[in-house]
């Protein structure tokens, strides 16, 4: 359920946001001063190997602040002059405030928020993730291009995803099927597995864990908690795959196994 934050509540959660993500923030303002309190943030996320993508409009970046933040590693810069949002996202919370990066830590200033987690709101999560996606397709990449989210093709099964494609890196734990842009689609193992920086091989074998799937007779098959979760076994050109749905959460099933066990 969405939650109502002050201002004192609004400075902790957005420092939350970043202390707390596994993978990915996504920081949009369109406004942005590089304050000592926000470096410290994210020079301890970079250090944390956390990518941090951050878009700003209305108003140009001082040089200095822009080099610091081109000179660190997992940091992208965008510029989107329309941009007027002021939100910040991980992989499982989104805080949509009314403070601007360039005002935060001022504690003489009043700010409302509202969060939202992925787990309890996931409608309007993937709303705001979609929003989120099309001003990143419309902003300046100030590191190198114009960005452009362009999913990846589905992998074969033996393909080993270490590291995801460049153009899949962003929001890559927030996907969102670009062919069912409405939600709640399904994708198969081989992009599920890139979303976790795991392999198909190791996501099979934690879902014969978690008793999503077993071995029958040399076979691989659904059982009832895999298709109560919402997985299904289809037969293509290809063969035999699955299919799971884009929002299932891997850390809920991870909890399962280590009570289970």
């Amino acid at each position: 359920m969405a939650k109502y934050l002050n201002t004192m509540g609004t400075s902790y959660m957005f420092e939350g946001i970043i202390s707390r993500a596994t993978r990915q923030v996504v920081l949009v303002s369109p406004y942005l001063s590089v304050n000592k309190r926000i470096k410290e943030l994210i020079r301890e996320g970079v250090r944390n190997g956390i990518r941090f993508h951050i878009m700003y409009g209305m108003q140009e970046l001082k040089k200095s602040e822009k080099d610091w933040l081109l000179s660190k590693p997992h940091v992208t810069l965008y510029y989107n002059e329309d941009v007027n949002a002021k939100c910040y996202l991980n992989e499982k919370h989104c805080l949509i405030s009314s403070m601007s990066l360039h005002k935060y830590s001022e504690v003489n200033l009043s700010e409302m928020s509202i969060l939202l987690t992925k787990r309890e709101d996931p409608e309007s999560y993937q709303a705001v993730v979609r929003d989120i996606a099309r001003l990143f397709r419309n902003a300046e990449k100030q590191n190198i291009q114009m960005f452009s989210i362009d999913f990846p093709p589905v992998l074969q099964p033996d393909q080993q995803v270490e590291d995801a494609p460049a153009s899949h890196k962003i929001l890559q734990s927030m996907h969102v099927d670009k062919d069912d842009p409405a939600g709640g689609g399904k994708i198969h193992s081989a992009m599920l597995a890139a979303r976790h920086r795991t392999t198909v091989k190791q996501l099979m074998k934690f879902f014969r864990l978690s008793g999503l799937v077993e071995d029958v007779d040399g076979q691989v098959l659904l059982t009832d908690k895999g298709q109560a979760i919402g997985g299904e076994h289809r037969t293509g050109q290809q063969g035999d795959y699955f299919l799971w749905p884009e929002d299932l959460d891997i850390e809920l099933l991870v909890e399962d196994v280590e009570f289970d066990h």
